[in-house]
């Protein structure tokens, strides 16, 4: 199997919403979908989805750490 047919049969397993995503039915993390999407458009040598994953990755790891930092504020 190649790359290809590994991402399209990736993509039918995810399920998005607007705040969520999915994979067989579990909630996951936009870090990891981000993650993949850096990974795999790496691959193909695709600089726009190579930054979506990134920017993706970022994101992610901003709004967790602004939510713990409101958290812990008084």
């Amino acid at each position: 199997m190649n790359l290809r047919s590994a991402a399209k049969q990736l993509a039918k397993r995810l399920f998005i919403t607007k705040t969520r995503v999915y994979f067989l039915g579990r909630r996951i993390h936009h870090s990891y979908v981000g993650a993949l999407i850096a990974l795999t458009s790496f691959y193909l040598n695709n600089l726009a989805g190579f930054l979506l994953g990134v920017g993706l990755v970022v994101h992610d790891a901003i709004s967790h750490l602004l939510v713990r930092y409101l958290r812990e504020a008084p």
